[in-house]
């Protein structure tokens, strides 16, 4: 079947992420996706071993394509460890299905099935990345299984890890190493929320975890699954099922009533421990449908696979995180803006490899130096959403940086662009049709702007380093904050000034340090803040919608 027909017909939650549009311009290929699960139905006809499947190229060393020459040819300990490994049974064949039964088979392929199925091939299903290469690594008993597989696919050069899994109450300090190495190593870890609808904490690993992308599961409804975990850990949300009747049966095992067409097809494991209960669920044989956040998270794996491809490595690991987050589409039934139920909103693919920050400004060095100059800051920006339009292809770092447009960074940096204001205009000079309006008006009811109602705002004016500063202090700690006097650290920003608590919090906090055209040791309050330094405050200020977690500024 071709891809266009599979979409419209049953694969309901690509078409919700509007992967056809994504796959315009990238489908994965050049992408290593490790599926740390059951192992993969390799043999299957909808998942192409000789397309799908990585090859361990160091330990072919040379040999036929099945590389298996009974030597450990790449010296890692593993002979033959040609497309994986399997941790549960300590072997080179991370078969689904066969081998111990650990009572969960068939949940790999499902889980690779969704990111990789090959597309036109006249056979069922298209995965997401169906042009990338998937690492299938078993590890389906306890824990150690799946330390030694994350652990295998960083030091093999994994690029994404798909964690469908996760601890329930307990935080494995070895599970939170392994985790830290990929995180180090800059290998992106998407990890599934949970299936007991409750809030996400520090116990549930990868879901907590600083290095991984957590993702909760959504209806064909655009609503958050009624088994999907919640909380400020989910970053965002992903198609992973749905029942009719809200009998709470995420799988809809229990209930031939419940419409299976709500979850998510695709590829069944013939494993021979593989046993599906439920036939109302099985398709053609080869095929059955699933719900879980265990489906989500590799609709965003493939996503993820399918910006890696696209950027060309010019993006970090934080870059990416930021785009899926920032890319998402609004569920606004939990009201506007990024909340516990959905986090930043639904994937949307298509939303995600056209972000801006997937092409460098032709005025701004992709390759600064130091590191953490401004154009590292305006890239992170950008992925984030945050700036205002310059031309098509410029930043404008050295453009002033207008209040209007201050406005619209600190407001889409606290919030992104999904928020409410009043419609009443708050200022004289910004009528209800002017296009930072919106941003404006938010400024002022959050006590960030001190005009007074009714006052003039002045949108054109550029804005001084001191009211940078007097910004970014008040949209993270509130209107209300208050300063606890220390020796001034910059010489020109004595105590009497009035921005001094602004401007030595920003240093509290290495928002700035000194600006090179103003020199050491000066902060310059009185210079005007151009588009560039905007972009280095708003970027390292804490946000806290950017922060794993999203935990309050200290």
């Amino acid at each position: 079947m071709e891809a266009g027909a599979i979409l419209i017909t049953i694969l309901w939650g690509l078409r919700k992420i509007q992967v056809d549009q994504a796959w315009n311009y990238t489908r994965g290929n050049g992408v290593v996706i490790a599926v740390v699960d059951t192992g993969v139905d390799y043999n299957h006809p909808d998942f192409d071993i000789t397309a799908n499947a990585w090859i361990n190229e160091s330990e072919r060393n040379g040999n036929d394509a099945n590389c298996y020459d009974w030597q450990d040819n790449d010296g890692n300990g593993k002979v033959d460890d040609c497309w994986g490994w399997d941790f549960t049974d300590n072997n080179n064949g991370p078969m689904d299905g066969y081998g111990t039964d650990t009572g969960a088979d068939g949940h790999g392929t499902h889980v690779a099935g969704i990111m990789g199925a090959k597309e036109n091939n006249g056979l069922g299903i298209v995965g997401v990345a169906h042009g990338a290469r998937y690492m299938i690594l078993r590890a389906a008993g306890d824990v150690t299984e799946r330390v030694a597989a994350i652990n295998y696919a960083v030091f093999e050069g994994a690029d994404i890890i798909n964690c469908s899994w996760g601890t329930i109450s307990y935080a494995d300090p070895a599970l939170a190493a392994a985790l830290d190495n990929a995180r180090a190593a800059g290998v992106a870890v998407v990890a599934s929320a949970g299936n007991y609808y409750r809030a996400v904490t520090t116990q549930n690993l990868p879901a907590s975890h600083i290095g991984a992308i957590t993702i909760g599961a959504s209806t064909t409804a655009d609503l958050s699954s009624n088994f999907s975990n919640y909380g400020k850990f989910v970053d965002l949300v992903a198609p992973g099922g749905d029942n009719d009747n809200g009998n709470g049966d995420y799988n809809a095992f229990e209930n031939p009533a419940d419409d299976p067409r709500h979850n998510i097809l695709s590829l069944k494991s013939g494993g021979e421990h593989f046993s599906f209960p439920v036939p109302w669920l099985v398709i053609n044989t080869n095929y059955y449908r699933l719900g879980g956040t265990s489906m989500s998270a590799p609709h965003v794996a493939g996503v993820a696979a399918l910006i890696m491809s696209a950027e060309s490595n010019y993006l970090t690991l934080g870059n990416i995180y930021d785009v899926l987050r920032v890319s998402s589409d609004d569920i606004t039934a939990y009201g506007k803006g990024v909340d516990d139920q959905t986090g930043f909103g639904r994937l949307n693919a298509y939303k995600a490899v056209t972000n801006r920050c997937l092409t460098p400004y032709a005025d701004v060095n992709p390759n600064p130096w130091p590191p953490g100059g401004d154009s590292t800051n305006i890239k992170t920006i950008t992925c984030r959403g945050i700036p205002t339009v310059c031309t098509s292809s410029n930043y404008c770092p050295y453009n002033n940086m207008t209040e209007a447009a201050a406005a619209a960074f600190v407001i889409r940096a606290k919030y992104t662009d999904n928020f409410t204001s009043g419609t009443q205009p708050h200022f004289s000079d910004v009528p209800a049709n002017h296009p930072f309006f919106k941003y404006i008006q938010k400024m002022k009811e959050d006590g960030i702007s001190t005009v007074p109602e009714g006052g003039m705002y002045y949108p054109d004016n550029p804005i001084d380093r001191a009211k940078a500063a007097q910004y970014i202090i008040r949209a993270n700690y509130g209107g209300t904050f208050q300063y606890t006097t220390s020796p001034p650290f910059f010489t020109d920003v004595p105590q009497t000034h009035w921005a001094y608590p602004y401007i030595q919090k920003m240093r509290d906090e290495n928002i700035t340090t000194y600006l090179s055209d103003c020199g050491r040791s000066r902060y310059c309050p009185a210079g005007i803040t151009n588009r560039g330094q905007m972009a280095s405050f708003i970027a390292t200020a804490p946000f806290k919608i950017w922060k794993k977690g999203r935990p309050e500024p200290n």
